[in-house]
């Protein structure tokens, strides 16, 4: 099997979780990123890094780099809120 490295945004949601689970189960390596502080995820295997994916990411750029897929399950879900900030997370 070849080796990917895959970045997950929102590895410490729901979604996001499961996700770094199942493809460490396959082989990959996986790095999330996440605004907050997730244990359980490094636990598991998961490189984390800490950081607000709408406010760039140049500073991660090393361990980022090199990556071979993203999966983006990082979003704003309330329901009410401005325009910008639904777009600076989801788009």
């Amino acid at each position: 099997m070849a080796h990917y490295k895959c970045i997950v945004t929102g590895g410490g949601g729901f979604v996001g979780f499961a996700l770094c689970r199942a493809l460490l189960g396959r082989g990959f390596e996986v790095v999330s990123i996440a605004r907050g502080d997730y244990p359980n995820l490094r636990e598991i295997g998961v490189t984390t890094v800490r950081a607000d994916i709408s406010k760039g990411l140049k500073e991660h750029y090393k361990v980022l780099s090199g990556a071979d897929v993203l999966f983006h399950t990082a979003s704003k879900v309330d329901m009410w809120g401005r325009y910008r900030d639904f777009y600076l997370s989801n788009v």
